[in-house]
């Protein structure tokens, strides 16, 4: 019983680190939900010198990859 807890434990940890090495890099789409509407938006991520950058771009709007700051 020790010894199952043990490896649970360790397949637990060696869970949660990979999940913290997710890039989040690439093509994202979604919604913002505003009263009465919902606006279509488009996220591309990508690394730059090991920096995470992006842009957003609404298309109901006429948004076209408008750059991010502080994108983490």
């Amino acid at each position: 019983m020790h010894r199952v807890a043990v490896f649970l434990l360790f397949l637990a940890a060696g869970s949660l680190s990979s999940l913290a090495q997710i890039d989040p890099a690439g093509h994202w789409e979604g919604a913002i939900n505003t009263p009465g509407t919902e606006l279509g938006i488009i996220v591309e991520l990508k690394q730059e010198a090991g920096v995470l950058v992006g842009t957003i771009s609404i298309p109901a709007q006429g948004l076209k990859a408008m750059p991010l700051a502080n994108v983490k």
